[in-house]
């Protein structure tokens, strides 16, 4: 069974803060496509834009080399929090393990560069400005998937120990989540290497 990334290993609801006052998604500006860019750990990665499965977890990526943008929340360059999120490892169906896109992201430092390249070409950047690891369990993990009064992103991927559970979702589960906020940068302030 490939190990897949689980934000919240638990049947409790996203909070409302999360969703608009119609129930939509907050998300509503649809990421047509884009790549996720991380120069600093040579990452360039197709964006896919998913949202919550038939019992509210976090969809995710269906392979290593993804990310998903939920739609639950802002999409990127709207003036509040865009959340992604991507598997730092990943087991094919004959057992082979792999690193996931978000492999090192435990690595990247307060003011690495993060890109947005949208359909149109149009370029996002952002600076990270936090990188933590949080229990899997801490119920206040919810709280960095909502609206925030800046233009960030939130990028999140499992971290920590494997733990073993045949009864859980995934048969186990990582320690911890690895997160990672990012500010949207001032042009002229940061440089990408070309």
């Amino acid at each position: 069974m490939a190990r897949k990334q689980v934000l919240v290993d638990r049947k409790e609801q996203l909070p409302d803060s999360i969703r608009d006052t119609k129930g939509a998604p907050r998300g509503s500006e649809e990421v047509q496509s884009a790549d996720l860019v991380i120069p600093r750990l040579e990452i360039e990665a197709p964006v896919v834009a998913m949202s919550l499965d038939a019992e509210r977890y976090p969809e995710v990526p269906d392979g290593p080399h993804k990310v998903a943008w939920y739609t639950f929340t802002s999409a990127p360059g709207q003036s509040t929090n865009a959340v992604f999120a991507a598997h730092v490892d990943w087991v094919d169906r004959f057992g082979e393990g792999m690193e996931g896109v978000f492999y090192e992201l435990h690595d990247l430092e307060v003011g690495d560069v993060i890109s947005i390249v949208l359909d149109d070409a149009s370029l996002l950047t952002y600076e990270v400005t936090a990188n933590v690891a949080v229990p899997y369990d801490d119920p206040d993990v919810l709280t960095l998937m909502e609206a925030t009064t800046k233009d960030v992103i939130t990028l999140i991927t499992c971290g920590g120990i494997w733990q073993r559970d045949p009864e859980s979702r995934y048969r186990g589960n990582y320690s911890h989540r690895i997160i990672v906020r990012a500010e949207r940068a001032v042009p002229g302030s940061w440089a990408v290497d070309e």
